[in-house]
C-alpha cells in the first residue's frame, strides 16, 4: 500500500519531499528520478533479471493451471522453470517458445498508468504472427495479453483474456504475483525490511 500511495522512501522522495538528499536519481542506474514507477517498470539495471523473473512468476501460474485443465505435469514448484515442452494426446504447451502455438500469452507488467497503453501494444505486436498462423495452419490462432499493473492495476479485460485460456487462472492469483513481485524488487532495491 505504501508503494500504491508513493509514500516509500525513494531518493526522489528524499529529495523533493523531506529535503535530505540533492541528488533524486536511482542509486542502481542513475539515469532517471528513483521513484515507485521508475523502480517497478523502467530501471535498466532490473530490466534483466529481477523483472525477468518477476514476470515468469505471473506467467508461471498461468502455465500451471493449463498443466492441470490438460491433464500434464505441473511443475513441482512455483520456483521450477517449467520445461520446454510438455505434451500428451489432448495438448502440447510450448514454454518460451515464438512458434507453433494457437494460443500466443504474452505477460506484461508495466507501471500501473501504462496497462491500457501496454494491452493494446501487446495485441499489436502479435497481430502479424495471429494472421500468419492462421494461414500457414488453417487454424484459429488468439492472443492473449496478460497486462497487470506493477501496483496491482488491471484492465477491465484481464477477467475475459484469462479465460480464453485453457484452465481456470483467476485475475486474483496474477495480481498477487505480480504485486508480491513489485514489493519483493521494491524491497531489494530500497533496502526494506522483510514484512514476513
Amino acid at each position: 500500500m505504501a508503494a500504491q500511495e508513493q509514500a516509500l522512501r525513494t531518493r526522489a522522495i528524499e529529495a523533493r519531499v523531506y529535503h535530505t538528499r540533492q541528488d533524486p536519481r536511482c542509486r542502481l542506474c542513475g539515469d532517471a528520478p528513483e521513484t515507485v514507477q521508475h523502480i517497478t517498470a523502467g530501471c535498466k539495471m532490473l530490466a534483466g533479471k529481477a523483472y525477468m523473473e518477476w514476470h515468469n512468476q505471473v506467467a508461471g501460474i498461468v502455465y500451471r493451471n493449463i498443466c492441470t485443465e490438460y491433464g500434464l505435469e505441473v511443475p513441482g514448484t512455483r520456483w521450477e522453470t517449467p520445461p520446454k515442452v510438455v505434451e500428451n494426446e489432448q495438448a502440447k504447451i510450448l514454454w518460451d517458445f515464438h512458434r507453433k502455438t494457437v494460443v500466443v500469452i504474452d505477460v506484461a507488467i508495466p507501471s500501473d498508468s501504462n496497462i491500457r497503453k501496454k494491452e493494446h501494444k501487446k495485441l499489436e505486436k502479435y497481430q502479424g504472427l495471429k494472421e500468419e498462423m492462421e494461414r500457414m495452419w488453417w487454424m484459429k490462432a488468439t492472443v492473449v495479453p496478460v497486462v497487470i499493473g506493477a501496483l496491482g492495476a488491471v484492465t477491465p479485460n484481464l477477467s475475459r483474456w484469462l479465460q480464453q485460456i485453457p484452465g481456470t487462472t483467476p485475475e486474483i492469483s496474477v495480481q498477487t504475483s505480480a504485486v508480491l513481485g513489485t514489493a519483493k524488487i521494491l524491497r531489494r532495491t530500497l533496502r526494506l525490511p522483510s514484512l514476513w
